[in-house]
């Protein structure tokens, strides 16, 4: 997701659409959270952290949404240049083709 002015990140109209339950007025709702991890790894995180000017959060969180295929949807979401009609309109169209085709068989 993208980064605003301030570091926060910010979660565009479209996803909020998407994913309510992680926007709240377009800024990403943070938890607190504990977890266990071995501490080579740790120190490989702010090692990464540190070359990338990010903080450790931020790069566990990338490492994360690229596991569980975030990245993907983030990607495809900055690659999507339609508006909502136009989306909708190729949706239905597809929709309409594929119940054409069962009645078909």
């Amino acid at each position: 997701m993208p980064l605003s002015g301030t570091g926060r990140i910010v979660c565009p109209a479209r996803r909020q659409a998407l994913r309510p339950f992680a926007c709240e007025n377009g800024i990403v709702t943070r938890r607190t959270t504990t977890v266990s991890l071995d501490e080579n790894l740790m120190t490989e995180v702010h090692a990464a952290a540190q070359r990338s000017g990010l903080s450790d959060d931020e790069v566990i969180e990338q490492a994360l949404r690229r596991f569980v295929g975030l990245e993907v949807l983030d990607e495809l979401w900055s690659r999507n240049h339609l508006s909502e009609a136009e989306a909708m309109e190729i949706a239905t169209s597809e929709l309409r083709a594929l119940r054409s085709e069962h009645k078909a068989s």
